[in-house]
């Protein structure tokens, strides 16, 4: 044959014939190698990465006769391979002899995925996360390469994992079951508002390598598993007060009293919060102070933490007015993720009511009265022109401030001054009210002048809500009658000095001719009979008595004002037994009651007619009244004849006032140079400056007279002298 095969190694010889016969002979020698032709390899997987080319085929080559020649099922023509992925591959390979042989080889990866799910446990249902609730974690763990898994585990920094190793995970498996594990949640990890983590699972594959994956949210990432936690910043402030209402649903609060307020400030929500800050712009509120809360003292609001603040505020009248104290603080928080959270106080954690405290408005006021007689005139009795002054006190006895104060009085014809004002809580004004009141006959008659006055505020809630006040007397009368309907009526005693005064003159008609003395039987004495109330006040029920002339007005009684008076006219002839006197001597004599019906000191006028002694010599006639009131009209005592040092060389005169005290005594009375002009003037001087008051005195005339032997005689007259003004 052309071609010989199975030739044994040695030395062989070919004989060629062609086709005509012809031959020729070759020597042949087949050569053999030491081994046959053998390949061995080394096999890199990708071993812990699924879808790498990190595979790889190194060939030893032995055996044959080299050089060899290599064809690849991937087409390469390489001894080795590299950057290969799974699969399989296939190699022709040729010495030089041309002896082939062929082998296949495997490319296997090995791979596992790890997916890690969180799921917040709310055991109460509140929505948010606290400290203490926890996560729940499942774990899915997949064969991702072509080679089972062996001892598959899983570790996690987080959380102890439940579970035992998984001996064997086939290709393509996923276990979700196996493992488990249970987080607790801290405060830390709410701040944050979520719970960052990564597990770590680890298998061995075919070759005994390690087979790792960190988890992730797929089977394509690692991506940390996030659970994220709701967060629920939330802050609120609660105020309170010291103060104790009373049952009447207030408190009894005054200008300058002290309140106390705390402020308690929670963390309501469920994360930390710091920069916690309380504002309150109560004007007049010291600084607000922590005192007390901060457990961990470092400046950070805890969950469910409650810090307690306190400041003082003085109460002021204002607020007394207002009736109330109105405030609220509010308070604010950062939260960690910078969200600001703020609050207004309230009287729980659960609202925003202001805090409030009712005062006690007490509105009150009182006034007292007080009388002062005044003497205008100075005559030292009380009379008509004479005024009462009445000076107010009033006080605010509540805890308002009064306004628009003034004091009103029905008393006819008092005129009130000042006002209004204005009246602080507890204040007194005892300069701006004034009163004077002219006082009338009426006030005189009945000694007493009877008065109230009313005072009238207004308090902060306004004119429908005045207070008033009746007057009482501060300085009341202890001896006066108290009125049944005026109780605290100020009483302000008006002096009665009842008088009566009989005033009687008398004048002679004798021989047609009219004297001052008598000298034969049938002359006529002429009386002049004046009954004048001198006293201050009215005078009722009058009756004179005159016995001489028959004067009798007891059927007849009548009344007399203050100087008001009546005459009477009576006449008295001279008898036989009247010129074997010296004289005729009449006496009248009057009675009478004041305004309240008690009887006054009886008066009585006495008049003196003298028989004629001294024929030539003007009669000696004493004027029993004068006026010495400065109008030039009845100025002194006037004693006619008496000037007249002939006739009557010497006399003396004394003047005794009603209580028998010498006022005035002199010698050589002469009506102009020596003479009794109302002035006290003698051993014995009485009101020397300001001149004797309105009354009745007596007067002693002593005189001495020349009768028409030239004889001295010694002489005397007396009686009552009436003096006004």
């Amino acid at each position: 044959t052309a071609q010989a095969i199975a030739l044994n190694a040695g030395n062989h010889t070919v004989t060629v014939t062609d086709k005509l016969g012809y031959q020729t002979t070759c020597n042949i020698t087949v050569g053999q190698p030491n081994a046959a032709l053998n390949a061995t390899a080394i096999i890199v997987n990708n071993n812990n990465c699924v879808g790498c080319t990190n595979g790889s085929i190194t060939q030893t080559i032995s055996g044959g006769t080299s050089p060899y020649t290599y064809l690849w099922s991937n087409g390469a023509t390489t001894k080795d391979l590299n950057s290969l992925s799974k699969g399989t591959y296939s190699v022709e390979i040729k010495d030089y002899n041309g002896c082939i042989i062929n082998y296949t080889y495997t490319i296997v990866e090995s791979g596992i995925a790890l997916v890690k799910t969180g799921t917040f446990n709310d055991s109460n249902s509140d929505g948010y996360a606290q400290a203490g609730e926890t996560i729940s974690y499942t774990f899915s763990v997949t064969n991702t390469g072509n080679v089972p898994l062996n001892n598959v585990v899983i570790t996690d920094p987080l959380v102890n994992i439940i579970g035992e190793p998984i001996a064997t995970l086939a290709v393509g498996s996923t276990d979700t079951n196996t493992f488990t594990a249970s987080y607790v949640l801290t405060q830390t990890d709410i701040d944050l508002g979520k719970v960052t983590n990564s597990a770590l699972t680890t298998a061995k594959d075919s070759d005994q390598q390690d087979v790792t994956d960190t988890s992730g949210t797929a089977l394509d990432n690692d991506t940390p598993t996030i659970v994220t936690l709701l967060q629920n910043p939330s802050i609120a402030i609660v105020k309170t007060n010291d103060i104790t209402v009373g049952e009447n649903g207030c408190a009894s609060l005054k200008d300058g009293n002290i309140v106390t307020y705390t402020f308690s400030v929670t963390n309501k929500g469920n994360v930390s919060l710091h920069a916690v800050a309380i504002e309150d712009l109560h004007d007049g509120l010291s600084t607000i102070a922590l005192q007390s809360g901060d457990l961990n003292n470092v400046g950070i609001l805890d969950v469910g933490e409650t810090w307690l603040f306190t400041a003082t505020y003085t109460v002021t009248q204002t607020d007394v007015d207002n009736g109330q104290i109105t405030n609220q603080a509010s308070v604010n928080g950062t939260a960690p993720d910078t969200t600001i959270v703020t609050d207004q106080s309230g009287s729980s954690t659960t609202n925003n009511d202001p805090n409030v405290i009712p005062i006690c408005n007490t509105a009150s006021i009182a006034i007292t009265k007080d009388g002062i007689y005044q003497d205008t005139n100075q005559d030292g009795i009380p009379n008509l022109g004479d005024k009462i002054v009445y000076n107010f006190v009033v006080k605010n006895t509540g805890n308002v401030t009064l306004t628009n104060v003034s004091i009103t009085d029905q008393l006819p014809g008092l005129v009130i001054s000042g006002g209004p004002i204005t009246l602080a809580a507890d204040a007194s004004d005892s300069t701006t009210f004034t009163a004077i009141y002219p006082i009338t006959q009426t006030d005189i008659n009945k000694g007493f002048v009877y008065n109230l006055a009313i005072a009238t505020g207004t308090p902060p809630s306004g004119p429908n809500d005045n207070v008033t006040a009746t007057s009482t007397d501060p300085t009341p009368c202890l001896t006066c009658p108290v009125n049944e309907q005026c109780s605290t009526c100020t009483i302000t005693e008006i002096q009665q000095n009842p008088s009566l005064e009989v005033i009687k003159t008398a004048t002679v008609s004798s021989n047609n001719q009219t004297t001052d003395v008598y000298s034969f039987v049938g002359d006529i004495i002429n009386y002049t009979i004046v009954i004048k109330n001198t006293g201050n006040v009215s005078l009722q029920n009058i009756i004179v008595k005159d016995p001489l002339t028959g004067l009798n007005t007891t059927n007849d009684s009548f009344n007399l004002s203050p100087g008001g008076y009546k005459e009477f006219y009576q006449t008295y002839t001279i008898t036989k037994e009247d010129l074997a006197k010296d004289s005729v001597i009449n006496i009248a004599n009057a009675t009478g009651q004041d305004s309240n019906g008690n009887p006054i000191p009886p008066a009585s006028g006495t008049v003196t007619v003298e028989k004629a002694s001294v024929l030539g010599c003007e009669n000696i006639v004493v004027h029993n009244a004068f006026s010495p009131n400065g109008d030039g009209i009845n100025e002194t005592f006037v004693i006619d004849g008496i000037g007249d040092t002939t006739c009557y060389p010497e006399n003396t005169v004394e003047i005794y006032n009603r209580w028998g005290v010498l006022v005035f005594d002199t010698t050589n009375y002469n009506n102009q140079t020596n003479a009794f002009d109302g002035f006290s003037r003698g051993r014995t001087t009485i009101s020397k400056s300001s001149g004797l008051p309105t009354g009745t005195y007596y007067y002693i005339l002593n005189y001495t007279s020349v009768d028409l032997g030239g004889n001295i005689q010694t002489n005397r007259k007396e009686g009552y002298l009436y003096l006004t003004r």
